[in-house]
């Protein structure tokens, strides 16, 4: 019995602390954590989408800000970036409406960012995945 408690004990401890990893796919290579921090006009970003692309290989990843402008990425769903060069994308679409509605004709969505670094051929930001642990923060501009 005693034997029985601490196997559980221990099964416990990891699930709790992180002893055990993501189990990934075959095709995925190692993935890194990785945040990045989102800032317009001193303050966080909501709702923007960061995405990753790689500048060789395939596997990029994506993630959408919080209230506090931190975005979790993901490869494929599972947490965190292969190593490896990335272009990064910002973006935030708002608004609005679709034709026939009672507000009147329709109105097309407004980016909130420049459109500069949602494009990935003109952003000028970038980053560096390495193994281990990944934080950055960028700030973008207004449309």
């Amino acid at each position: 019995m005693k034997q029985l408690v601490v196997l559980f004990s221990a099964l416990l401890f990891c699930t709790i602390t992180g002893c055990s990893k993501e189990k990934l796919p075959a095709d995925i290579p190692s993935l890194h954590p990785c945040h990045i921090t989102i800032q317009m006009k001193g303050s966080p970003l909501e709702g923007a989408t960061v995405s990753l692309l790689p500048e060789q290989g395939k596997w990029g990843a994506a993630g959408i800000t919080n209230a506090q402008g931190i975005a979790e990425l993901r490869t494929r769903n599972y947490r965190g970036v292969a190593e490896g060069s990335y272009k990064i994308t910002v973006s935030k679409i708002q608004g609005g409406t679709s034709p026939g509605t009672d507000e009147g004709p329709a109105i097309p969505p407004v980016s909130l960012v420049n459109e500069t670094f949602a494009n990935p051929e003109k952003t000028p930001l970038k980053c560096e995945i390495k193994s281990g642990e990944n934080s950055f923060e960028l700030t973008v501009d207004p449309s």
